[in-house]
């Protein structure tokens, strides 16, 4: 499975496996407001990124 660590200036940094549900449907984002930062099929790879990407940008 890929997992995508996307941002949302000024919100949060997040992980998903499916972009256009989590990003799109659910949160209400268009595909220009966020972007991804990183993908692996990695799951503690990204989440240890994106704990250290969250405490970097102050989320």
């Amino acid at each position: 499975m890929m997992y995508y660590l996307y941002h949302i200036p000024g919100k949060k940094i997040g992980v998903t496996c499916n972009l256009k549900d989590r990003v799109t449907r659910q949160q209400g984002y268009s595909a220009d407001e966020y972007e991804v930062l990183l993908t692996s099929d990695d799951i503690d790879y990204i989440s240890d990124k994106e704990i250290e990407l969250q405490q970097s940008h102050g989320y």
